[in-house]
């Protein structure tokens, strides 16, 4: 094994590593759509609820004659029920926030599968002009050799640089 096959093993190796990095930001992108979406879910349920509890306090207090205290107190469980509606809201930011750190992180890992795959394919290249040029030398060095032989059974044989010229020039 020539230190371009081994690189190129290398190369074919980091493409790998980096086709499982794509695949893990995929899933990251997923499972950030999915957090997104629970975070709203979870908002509108709240208001829901709210909405729900709203109601009920209202109609409990048309149904029946009420103290001041009475309101006051309404007044306030609503607005505590309202406090809590930024908290949601955070947890939708912090998903969004996720899921933008998700889709940058699935481009960046894309640029390097990318880039992985045109170095594997550079070196891939390198490894069959190797082959070629190997391919070339061992034709050659077996002209070389037949040549040699050629000449060696001429030696052999008697057969001089006369019977050579003669050859040519008949």
């Amino acid at each position: 094994m020539g230190t371009l096959d081994g690189l190129l093993r290398i190369k074919e190796f980091r493409e790998g590593k980096a086709e499982r990095e794509v695949m893990r930001a995929k899933l990251a992108l997923d499972a950030a759509h999915v957090a997104l979406e629970r975070a709203h879910a979870a908002l509108n349920d709240y208001l829901d609820q709210c909405q729900q509890r709203e109601d009920a306090l209202y109609r409990d207090l048309l149904s029946r004659i009420v103290h001041k205290s009475d309101l006051d107190d309404v007044e306030a469980e609503i607005k505590l029920m309202r406090e809590e509606v930024p908290v949601y809201q955070k947890a939708i930011d912090d998903a969004e926030q996720v899921l933008a750190d998700a889709e940058q992180a699935l481009v960046d890992a894309r640029i390097a599968l990318q880039e992985a795959i045109r170095m594997r394919e550079k070196f891939a290249e390198l490894v069959a002009i190797e082959g070629r040029e190997h391919a070339i030398e061992a034709l050659r060095l077996e002209d070389m050799e037949m040549e040699e032989v050629k000449l060696k059974s001429r030696a052999d044989s008697g057969y001089d640089e006369t019977d050579a010229a003669l050859e040519i020039s008949q």
